[in-house]
């Protein structure tokens, strides 16, 4: 198949960014996690995923990362 869902790639995407979480939104769980974790890191973007509510974190130091938490905070691993 093509590899995507009707609505292309980036469904849903109108300019709104309707899955971009402030971080001032984010539960203090990722935020602790993340700067007990990597305190060196700084957060890029946060989004929240329409399927399932688990929120990704992207950050950057000396290159990008994605950290994944449930949709309670708690960190997953994959």
């Amino acid at each position: 198949g093509r590899g995507w869902h009707d609505g292309g790639r980036f469904c849903d995407r109108n300019g709104l960014q309707k899955d971009s979480i402030a971080f001032s939104a984010l539960p203090a769980s990722v935020l602790s996690y993340l700067s007990a974790t990597y305190p060196q890191d700084t957060l890029v973007k946060a989004f929240k995923n329409k399927h399932d509510s688990s929120i990704i974190v992207l950050s950057k130091n000396n290159g990008l990362f994605a950290t994944v938490f449930d949709a309670n905070g708690n960190f997953k691993i994959n």
